[in-house]
């Protein structure tokens, strides 16, 4: 484990250490999405599917996730009219949310974007101050 993956994630080697094998966690995940049977990835940007790419491939597995992905962090400009993307981070700002948890920590970013989704949806929008 990097330090710069341990300042961005606060994931400890232990933890690494601890963890299923990518064959046994992928089971486990697939496991999960099973008990749904129409869902749809959605991810703040386009780095975690390619990311499951990549380890897909580096670890001769199959893609793990059986369906569409969304780009989110594009769904949210364009349904708030921004001609430009932003961080989850600034998202949250933007539409007056404080971050919870640990910023790129799974858990608190997936909880952090549930909390954005109705802008994300554009069933909210940003309310705009004027300078």
């Amino acid at each position: 484990m990097t330090d710069f993956c341990l300042g961005l994630t606060s994931i400890t080697q232990q933890q690494v250490e601890n963890a299923p094998l990518s064959q046994k966690a992928i089971a486990y995940f697939q496991q999960w999405l099973g008990k749904y049977s129409n869902f749809i990835f959605g991810s703040w940007g386009d780095y975690d599917r390619k990311q499951f790419q990549k380890d897909s491939k580096f670890h001769k597995l199959p893609y793990p996730i059986d369906s569409e992905q969304i780009n989110l962090k594009k769904l949210f400009s364009a349904n708030q009219g921004f001609s430009y993307t932003h961080g989850m981070a600034k998202a949250l700002n933007l539409a007056g949310i404080n971050l919870e948890g640990i910023h790129h920590r799974g858990i608190d970013d997936a909880k952090n974007i549930a909390r954005l989704m109705p802008y994300i949806l554009g069933r909210e929008k940003i309310k705009y101050l004027k300078k």
